[in-house]
């Protein structure tokens, strides 16, 4: 049960595009249409898939940036606890107290 009130939101939004998805590909007759059409003289068609690949690349360089940042915060914070004293005993013995 607590599966699937995790889940539920994420299952639900899934079905809903698979149900909707079908009149969404129905809103783009024309466009294609004029895209099949000017393809074969190399004009809009060869802007369009340009513009497609354009758009489809951005997200992909958005999230290696990130998590290229992500990590290299993870890895200096990992070279930084290896450095510090982790227990009392140790910061005292680095500090001259015994």
């Amino acid at each position: 049960m607590l599966l699937l009130k995790k889940y539920g939101v994420a299952l639900a939004l899934g079905f809903l595009f698979v149900v909707l998805a079908d009149s969404a590909e129905g809103q783009c007759v024309m466009c294609k249409a004029v895209a099949e059409d000017s393809a074969e003289d190399g004009g809009l068609g060869a802007g369009l898939n340009k513009g497609i690949l354009y758009l489809m690349a951005v997200p992909y360089i958005l999230l290696s940036a990130l998590f290229f940042v992500i990590y290299m915060k993870w890895k200096a914070d990992s070279a930084s606890e290896q450095c510090a004293p982790n227990t009392p005993h140790e910061q005292n013995h680095h500090s001259g107290i015994n």
